[in-house]
């Protein structure tokens, strides 16, 4: 495997290119869950949560992970990034954020360089690490897809389906509602002194 690092924004994010071979669904000891809330005027924000449960049984202690990319492409359709202009936010520790192009395309949570081999990302069972991504696209039931490199064995567990928990809708009461919710109130308080 070869990659080509490129820093940008005086290091705080890398756009790199990952050179693999790439099979199908493989299997990872990691489950990702999200939800999105539409933001209006297309755009949308992914909470996405990542479990480290052993639902396979491949995870030992001490193994180490090296980066997690989401968004990638989808092999039914061979089509290219899946998000467009993501922005990573809340990224947690140790983890920096990235933007992948190639096999493993997408937004990429890297641990320490990037390099192959250097991960620090060492779990415990049942750990979880979440953060948000902002992005112009809507990647619903089945449509978001992920992978994530494994360090000690070099192997990835690549596009991964994640699970769709469904769409958050922060929707603001029309002006007529906001009204007449206050002529309630005011009407209540009205009777409360008419009656004490």
């Amino acid at each position: 495997m070869t990659f080509m690092q490129k820093l940008t924004n005086g290091g705080v994010a890398a756009a790199f290119v990952l050179a693999a071979s790439i099979s199908a669904a493989q299997a990872t000891p990691f489950t990702v869950d999200y939800t999105i809330t539409d933001l209006g005027g297309g755009s949308y924000q992914y909470n996405i949560d990542v479990t480290l449960d052993n639902n396979d049984g491949s995870w030992a202690a001490g193994q180490e992970f090296d980066w997690f990319s989401f968004g990638n492409q989808n092999p039914e359709t061979g089509g290219g990034g899946a998000f467009g202009d993501p922005v990573l936010s809340n990224v947690p520790a140790p983890f920096s954020a990235n933007v992948s192009t190639g096999a493993l395309n997408g937004p990429t949570l890297c641990v320490s360089s990037c390099t192959l081999g250097d991960g620090s990302y060492e779990p415990s069972l049942n750990d979880v690490f979440s953060f948000t991504i902002i992005a112009s696209t809507f990647l619903g039931a089945g449509d978001l897809i992920w992978s994530n490199l494994q360090a000690s064995a070099n192997n990835t567990a690549s596009r991964i389906i994640a699970n769709y928990n469904g769409l958050v809708s922060d929707v603001p009461l029309p002006a007529g509602a906001v009204l007449f919710l206050t002529g309630l109130g005011a009407l209540a308080a009205r009777r409360r002194k008419k009656t004490g």
